[in-house]
């Protein structure tokens, strides 16, 4: 089974074991760390548009369908097409559009409107190193003016311990990962390195945490401090405790809490905000 078929089949049992339940019951903290990317991103200037290069199951290209822009994702995988599809269904809302084909056939790029805003999330690493370059330039030239790039932080203690949950159940995480840094490829494409920041801090199930790790004991003491002074009751027994789209406004207010510099150390990602140069920009 693929790891969009697996994913796809996991949803539709969750939504059978627990009906009136949504996407973001399924994914709350996927959902919550990226409504903060999606206020930046809709909060820039000029952004009415986006194109989502690999979208998956397109959680932050839902959440900016919603709030207003126009969106096309591009994916070659369909069964991560159909899971972005019953994700919007379950929120009551339009999908984004959704191509299924391959971004790297010229053919499809070409036929492509350009968009305000480009990005993708955990897709660059995948790439041998003198091809990111490549990718990052397709992405600027298929943008008016904007460039978002997230990927894993394999070094940070989120992702060390969800690597060995999903290890330890015989899911070996499949994809490779290259060497990669975002800003380097940026300046030596001509972009502007805008901002960047951290984000997905929480485990949505208890079953992605280990205790032992001392930078991750570290971050989680901290948060259930701040966790439990907004209702000490509910959250008493984090880390240890799954989450729904209940939870997503209080997770939210704690990630933001903790300092930029710890978001970028801890978090399962690390996203880059890009410009395209004055010149450059259509």
């Amino acid at each position: 089974m693929t790891y969009w078929s697996a994913e796809l089949a996991d949803f539709r049992s969750y939504l059978s074991a627990h009906p009136g339940h949504d996407y973001r019951d399924w994914q709350p903290t996927k959902w919550q760390s990226l409504l903060t990317v999606c206020d930046l991103l809709t909060g820039l200037d000029g952004v009415g548009s986006a194109l989502e290069l690999g979208c998956g199951s397109a959680t932050l290209l839902t959440q900016l369908q919603a709030a207003g822009v126009d969106c096309v994702g591009v994916d070659r995988d369909p069964v991560a097409l159909e899971l972005a599809e019953q994700a919007a269904a379950t929120l009551g809302t339009p999908a984004p559009r959704l191509v299924s084909a391959d971004f790297d056939d010229d053919a499809v790029t070409a036929g492509l409107a350009p968009a305000d805003l480009v990005f993708h999330i955990g897709v660059i690493e995948h790439f041998e190193p003198e091809r990111q370059r490549a990718f990052l330039e397709l992405s600027a030239a298929k943008s008016k003016r904007w460039v978002l790039v997230a990927v894993p932080n394999e070094h940070g203690a989120v992702f060390r311990s969800f690597l060995r949950t999903v290890t330890v159940e015989g899911r070996v995480y499949e994809d490779s990962h290259e060497e990669i840094s975002v800003p380097d490829l940026a300046s030596a494409a001509g972009l502007r390195l805008v901002a960047e920041d951290g984000a997905h801090l929480f485990f949505g199930r208890a079953k992605y945490y280990n205790a032992g790790d001392r930078e991750l004991d570290a971050l989680y003491e901290t948060l259930a401090d701040r966790l439990r002074k907004a209702d000490s009751e509910r959250y008493g027994d984090f880390p240890r405790r799954d989450f729904t789209a209940a939870d997503i406004e209080t997770l939210r207010a704690a990630e933001e809490f903790v300092s930029r510099e710890t978001r970028l150390r801890c978090g399962f990602l690390r996203y880059y905000l890009l410009e395209k140069q004055a010149g450059d920009v259509d």
